[in-house]
């Protein structure tokens, strides 16, 4: 089996299988399982890529003889919503064409449609998120997680996120200390390693090694107080997830607390080892982490806030010390209000 039949729908199931999104909609996330079941088929966890293109060319059957959906509508959707320059300047390859559309179908998943979602950004940025689905849904073929879908509401639109991420006890090359806030607003925040790595290791593990992960919250006071509490200085970033690559955790089945014991009573993990928190089984439930999976775009970080360590009638607690500072390089959502943001 390619790799191409576990997103792709044969024809045998496209006319037999028909499945409501309604639900999806409405618990705000999409469970892997039941997204695969949308894309058709079961993943080749073997494969790194859409199968049997290579150098940019996408496949034209599976090993039954069947044919393989090509996602037609979706590229039929994307020559509709963008302009051909864009298109063009994005979609380079015929795999890229075809991650895009991955991504459109993706999209219509979580209720979205290209002629409502994100309509007031730049077309070229547009397609690249399109692109980037694409290439999530293939790093996590068959895994089973929930993708979170961020509302579209001043007031849950947002997630949190401190440094706290870039300090570890046990030093990795690219996390070397606090960044000024002017250069995450240049790069945003990346992970060089891209490859697969089970949630619960990040979630109990993540000082043991690099990740693809990138934590946030969505309780902006547990961002001030629990991730600032192993620095007197910090910036608290306001992120739109926009981008759909967020996972939530709570909602996971794989990053949960008994995957962690099961791979502890599996020789996995040393009995000895304690992960980084108070309360592991409880962890997921008081953080309520929403996790980017590669990178944090800069045009998605609307701005921080700079907080500080204040000693007050003889307790330390950390505090917000200045007004939002904006980044010039956020692109602001249609269903935003202008200005800064407010706490």
């Amino acid at each position: 089996m390619n790799i191409c039949d576990l997103v792709n729908e044969t024809a045998a199931l496209r006319d037999i299988k028909i499945i409501d999104f309604h639900s999806i909609s409405e618990t705000g996330s999409v469970d892997e399982v039941v997204f695969n079941e949308l894309m058709g088929g079961h993943w080749d966890r073997n494969k790194s890529q859409i199968a049997d293109g290579g150098d940019g060319r996408p496949p034209r059957g599976d090993n039954f003889g069947l044919p393989i959906d090509n996602y037609e509508k979706e590229r039929a959707d994307i020559k509709l919503y963008f302009a051909a320059n864009a298109v063009k300047s994005v979609l380079k390859t015929p795999e890229d064409e075809l991650y895009a559309a991955i991504g459109v179908r993706f999209l219509n998943s979580m209720g979205k449609k290209l002629d409502n979602y994100e309509i007031g950004l730049p077309q070229d940025y547009r397609l690249q998120i399109l692109k980037r689905i694409g290439t999530q849904v293939e790093l996590f073929q068959g895994r089973h997680i929930t993708w979170y879908q961020p509302p579209e509401t001043m007031e849950g639109g947002f997630v949190f996120r401190t440094d706290f991420g870039e300090i570890v006890r046990k030093p990795i090359p690219h996390r070397s200390g606090i960044k000024s806030y002017g250069e995450v607003f240049q790069k945003g925040f990346n992970r060089e390693n891209t490859d697969y790595a089970p949630l619960w290791k990040f979630v109990f593990m993540r000082d043991a090694q690099d990740f693809p992960y990138i934590g946030s919250s969505k309780n902006k006071g547990l961002s001030v107080e629990e991730f600032t509490r192993i620095s007197r200085e910090n910036f608290l970033y306001i992120i739109n997830p926009r981008a759909l690559n967020t996972i939530d955790l709570e909602k996971s089945p794989e990053a949960q607390y008994d995957r962690f014991v099961e791979a502890i009573s599996r020789g996995e993990v040393s009995h000895d080892f304690k992960p980084p928190m108070f309360e592991p089984e409880n962890a997921l439930k008081r953080q309520k982490e929403i996790t980017f999976v590669g990178n944090i775009d800069p045009r998605d970080i609307k701005g921080c806030f700079r907080i500080s360590i204040i000693e007050t009638g003889g307790l330390k607690k950390p505090q917000i010390v200045s007004e939002f500072i904006e980044n010039p390089n956020y692109l602001r959502s249609h269903w935003e209000l202008p200005g800064p943001y407010r706490m």
